[in-house]
């Protein structure tokens, strides 16, 4: 069986991601390539290798890199250093504020420099501007926690 892979060449024909892909995209700041249905990253420009192909899915947000793969989520910073320390995560979503992060039905809330506001021990958290507003269950009194993670009055 044939198969066809990409490379990268610079203008004097040299290899500049020093691999060969099943696929080359080109983004904004970005090289993404594929190799055996995994997916990984590369910095436009200098072609430096951000996140190895070890991926399912990778997505930008709010400037941030969004990698998936079985039932692991990884949140990067451009360079692809991890935010979270962790990828045992089944869902996280990116507000203004921080990082809201899901694992076994129980959500927590972290800072974008990695530092944990609210522990994964909550039923849902509701981020607005100033505070955070965290429910122990259904039907429960919101409780509601300042974005450094102190309990404010209601």
């Amino acid at each position: 069986m044939l198969k066809i892979q990409q490379v990268l060449l610079n203008e004097n024909g040299e290899n500049v991601l020093n691999d060969y892909f099943d696929s080359i995209i080109f983004k904004t700041n970005y090289v993404l390539v594929t190799k055996a249905h995994m997916t990984g990253i590369y910095d436009r420009t200098s072609f430096k290798q951000i996140l190895k192909c070890e991926w399912e899915t990778i997505t930008f947000e709010r400037g941030y890199i969004i990698a998936s793969r079985i039932s692991q989520i990884g949140v990067f910073e451009s360079s692809g250093q991890n935010i979270l320390h962790s990828y045992n995560w089944d869902k996280v979503k990116l507000f203004d504020e921080g990082i809201l992060v899901t694992k076994d039905s129980k959500q927590g809330f972290f800072r974008y420099d990695g530092t944990m506001i609210l522990d994964c021990i909550w039923k849902r958290i509701v981020p607005y501007h100033q505070i955070l507003l965290a429910y122990q269950g259904h039907g429960a009194k919101a409780i509601k926690f300042n974005y450094d993670g102190l309990k404010e009055e209601c």
